[in-house]
Parts: structure tokens; C-alpha cells; sequence
């Protein structure tokens, strides 16, 4: 596994994350707490260090489940995790969260204390704002608040998880020229791809590091002209998929779904595969371009799985 710096800290954190949200009991089968705590160990034993969660998945079980599985050996691995959306029970994570924001000072140090009593430590290493909009971050408070808590010891750095769809770009330009943020979190960062090169060109000018989350969509693997991106044993689609991200200087981490030991050493020995072609790298270029534009209700399938690629 290799690593790279969160700028301006530091943190250093495994080119693979681990996605937590694949734990969250309100989208998924609820895992038990014995079986969560397991796989999380797992990734680190083979050297995943870095995962990230918010305090709404499963109305802050998978706080917990992170803290519990962590707690003898907290100094191995980097925490992140997220606020901005009220407490909510966890059946409710999946419908409409429009008017639940609160990003307020009043409210934020509240929200930190109950995740660090969640995930049961002194500190957040990576504390994001959970999908701003560009009203959130033209309020100077909220930034004031976020360096009160790092001056404070309680957040290491802070960061913003954008919106997956096209809006949360402008947001992430905003919040890199005029609130220094040392990370974007980016949904879906194959899609929309020469929209989506600004934010890293944008993210290298000022400082600071994109962090990709969730790279390959639904239907991924029955796209028949992708067929050439898998080299058996050696590398499969995923994989090269995250070798391709990984490429841009820019990128910290790719965030992964990993529900089984499998997946974790699927993602776990990416960097060990062959590298990656030419023409494979302009393979994935094409499907960037052709992947529609994504908003938070896009459909399941970006792209439609009868399209030609090239």
C-alpha cells in the first residue's frame, strides 16, 4: 500500500479508503457489530489506514462501529468524518434531506463533541462540511468555528464533502480560492470528466487534495468495451478504474466500497497490477465524456449500456 499527505498536514493516508457508508445499516442489510468491526480491522492489516464516515450514516452507528473497532489502536488510522445534517433516525437517510442542513457555530461544536464521543478519541483527523452549497460557504462564521475546533486540538483538518451532483463543482472551486479548505471529497469523478479536471487542476493551484469517492457506477462491470480493461488475475476493471485516478497528483484517496474480505484485497493490491496502457487510459477518457451529467436523483446507470464507447 502506498501513501500520500493530506497538504498542510500531517496526515497521511492510504491511497485506498475505505467508504464506510457500505456499513450503514440504512441502505444495506445491517451488518453486526462483530462482522463491521472485523472487516475494518482486515483493511487495516493490509494497510488501508484511512476511513472515512459521516455522523448520519446509520444515525451515528457507523461512528460507533469505527470508534469501537479502533479504540486499542487509534493512533494507526486516520479518521474522517462529516456534519451539517441534524441527527436523523436512521430510516431516513435514504429520502429527501433538503432543509435538514445546519451548518450554523452555534450548532457545529455540538455536532463534533457527539462524534468524538462516538468515535470514542480527542480528535477528528478530517473533519468535512457534508454537501455545502455556495450560500454555507459564503458564511465567514462557519469557517471562523471550523479553526476554533482545530485551534482547539479537537479537528486536525477540515475539509468539504460536495454535493454529487454538477452544482457541488461551483462549491468546490469556491471553497478552494476563498475558505482554503485542504480537501475536497468528489462523488462519481469519472463523470462529467472535463468539468470535473477543473476541480483538480483547481485543487493542485491552491493547495490541497481531491479525495474520490464512489468511482464506479452501476453497471460498470456489463459494459461490453470496457472488456479490455481486464487482464484476468492481474487486474480487473475496478482496479484499473482507481489506477486511472490515482495517476492525477492531485488525488489523496479513492474511497471504495469493500462489504467483504474479497473486495478489500481486490482494492488492496491495485497499485500491485500492471500499469496502465495508453490506450486503456483513453478507454476510461471516453467513458468519462460519455457518462451523463450527474445530479443527486440521476438515474442508477450513467451511462447506457448499449452505447459504444469509441
Amino acid at each position: 500500500m502506498r501513501y500520500r499527505i493530506i497538504p498542510g498536514t500531517h496526515l497521511k493516508i492510504s491511497e485506498i479508503g475505505f467508504k464506510l457508508g457500505s456499513l450503514d445499516g440504512s441502505r444495506w442489510d445491517t451488518i453486526p457489530d462483530k462482522a463491521a468491526h472485523h472487516l475494518m480491522r482486515y483493511a487495516l492489516d493490509r494497510g488501508i489506514n484511512f476511513f472515512d464516515t459521516a455522523d448520519i450514516y446509520g444515525g451515528g452507528r457507523v461512528e460507533s462501529l469505527l470508534g469501537a473497532a479502533f479504540r486499542e489502536e487509534r493512533e494507526r488510522v486516520v479518521m474522517a468524518t462529516k456534519f451539517g445534517y441534524e441527527s436523523l433516525p436512521a430510516d431516513t437517510f435514504s429520502k429527501s434531506l433538503k432543509g435538514m442542513k445546519n451548518f450554523t457555530p452555534r450548532y457545529l461544536p455540538l455536532a463534533c463533541e457527539d462524534s468524538l464521543r462516538r468515535l470514542r478519541t480527542d480528535h477528528i483527523d478530517l473533519y468535512q462540511i457534508h454537501h455545502p452549497d455556495l450560500e454555507d460557504g459564503a458564511s465567514e462564521d462557519l469557517v471562523a468555528a471550523l479553526e476554533k475546533l482545530r485551534k482547539q486540538g479537537k479537528v486536525i483538518a477540515w475539509g468539504v464533502a460536495l454535493d454529487p451532483g454538477s452544482a457541488g463543482l461551483e462549491e468546490g472551486k469556491f471553497f478552494l480560492k476563498f475558505r482554503k479548505t485542504r480537501s475536497l471529497q468528489l462523488t462519481h469523478p469519472l463523470a462529467e470528466r472535463e468539468a470535473r479536471e477543473e476541480i483538480f487542476l483547481e485543487a493542485k493551484r491552491y493547495g490541497a487534495c481531491v479525495i474520490s469517492r464512489s468511482p464506479i457506477p452501476e453497471g460498470f462491470e456489463k459494459i461490453e468495451d470496457l472488456n479490455r480493461l481486464d487482464r484476468g488475475k492481474c487486474r480487473g476493471r475496478n482496479q484499473a478504474v482507481v489506477q486511472y485516478l490515482l495517476k492525477n497528483s492531485a488525488t489523496a484517496s479513492v474511497l471504495l466500497e469493500m462489504d467483504s474480505e474479497e473486495k478489500i484485497n481486490e482494492f488492496a493490491g491495485t497499485c500491485e497490477g500492471p500499469a496502465l496502457s495508453p490506450e486503456e487510459t483513453h478507454l476510461l477518457e471516453a467513458f468519462g465524456q460519455k457518462m451523463r451529467p450527474l445530479r443527486t436523483d440521476a438515474p442508477k446507470h450513467p451511462l447506457p449500456l448499449g452505447e459504444k464507447l469509441l
